[in-house]
């Protein structure tokens, strides 16, 4: 299937191809159906974060990421032009070695549109997943001008924010009528608080890519020591944090980013953070530094985090507009495809170990220091 970055095209003809049906989801044949009576949680939270990262003891990375990156797959199977029949036939998805059910009583598919979301069970453990789809790309549809106008609030490029919105449709103009419809993080948080009112004895660990992943991480913050957020290249969450949910500053520093944690290649979260100034402060962010970047990556003036003034020899003058940020911005939305991290976080070498282990650090949040190769 071809994904069209549809807010390249008035600038560039560019296109991605990409397949986003993950045969290993499909490979259960026998689809068990949801039991009315849950499980009550028994043993420990199957989300290490700490072990899971370190891939200690070895396995630990692929077993948890798999998981997260299955249940990510599945929340993006709701709309078109994502939507495969097949996928959302099922019930329950093997993954980390384990069978997750998929709750569908708390399945979230707003219309026109707002927070989509996914909850998953493991019994054994008692784990509990809840998944938060991405923003939509398709331009002029309504659902996406909704996830733009969302962004245009999360100021998610920074002072590029309304042109970015406005390839989609989503004119200041347009936004004004949607406004009543824009709490989002009010929408992921009620899907949360309803869970744990319903499972109290379940851990809940959230997750998402793009906006997906900016619902996990602010609705985690919201509830210290009790949720957590493995994410994928969040969209930056400094302003929603700030302007909606009225956190300081140093409350967001003084946030556990052991449970905040925001994985994304290099080129995507740092493009992004070229724009938004302490994009991520509050979690850790960990980079993939060892996979091949997609051809618009290539050519770039410097690698994000791999060299001392990269941030300066990339960064573009907002006040000259989206043309000369062009090539930034096609390298980001490449590198930013979700069907790109679903293979490239559970790539392995040879001997079946992580390919991509990612190295982490709180630095990595604000752009103070380049990363190790």
């Amino acid at each position: 299937m071809f994904i069209m970055f549809h807010i390249l095209l008035p600038l560039a003809a560019a296109s991605q191809c990409s397949d986003p049906l993950e045969a290993d989801l499909l490979e259960n044949a026998g689809i068990q159906m949801l039991q009315h009576s849950l499980p009550v949680r028994r043993g420990g939270d199957f989300f290490d974060f700490g072990k899971i990262l370190a891939d200690t003891p070895a396995g630990s990375f692929l077993q948890g990421m798999e998981v997260l990156v299955k249940a990510n797959d599945m929340v993006y199977n709701t709309t078109q032009p994502w939507y495969h029949p097949e996928l959302d036939l099922l019930d329950t998805f093997q993954a980390g070695g384990r069978s997750w059910q998929r709750l569908r009583h708390y399945d979230r598919d707003p219309k026109p549109g707002g927070v989509f979301g996914r909850v998953f069970l493991e019994p054994n453990s008692g784990s509990v997943v809840i998944a938060f789809k991405g923003v939509c790309v398709e331009r002029d549809h309504e659902q996406c001008i909704m996830d733009w106008c969302f962004l245009t609030k999360a100021k998610s490029y920074g002072a590029l924010s309304n042109d970015m919105a406005a390839m989609f449709g989503a004119s200041p103009e347009i936004c004004q009528k949607y406004e009543g419809q824009l709490n989002f993080t009010e929408q992921a948080d009620s899907l949360v608080r309803q869970v744990q009112r319903d499972l109290p004895k379940h851990s809940l660990t959230l997750t998402g890519h793009s906006m997906g992943g900016l619902m996990a991480m602010v609705t985690a913050a919201r509830q210290p020591k009790v949720l957590k957020a493995m994410t994928f290249a969040p969209t930056p969450f400094h302003v929603i944090m700030n302007d909606e949910l009225k956190f300081s500053t140093e409350q967001m520093a003084a946030l556990n980013s052991d449970d905040l944690v925001a994985t994304c290649d290099a080129f995507d979260c740092g493009i992004n953070s070229l724009y938004v100034d302490m994009a991520r402060v509050g979690s850790k962010t960990c980079l993939y530094v060892k996979q091949d970047e997609p051809s618009s990556c290539q050519q770039m003036a410097a690698e994000p985090y791999q060299s001392l003034g990269w941030r300066q020899r990339l960064k573009t003058d907002p006040k000259e507009g989206l043309l000369k940020a062009l090539p930034n911005l096609m390298c980001k939305q490449s590198a930013h495809e979700w069907w790109r991290y679903s293979k490239l976080v559970l790539r392995t070498e040879g001997d079946g170990a992580p390919a991509n282990l990612p190295v982490c650090s709180t630095a990595y949040s604000v752009l103070t220091v380049a990363a190790p190769k």
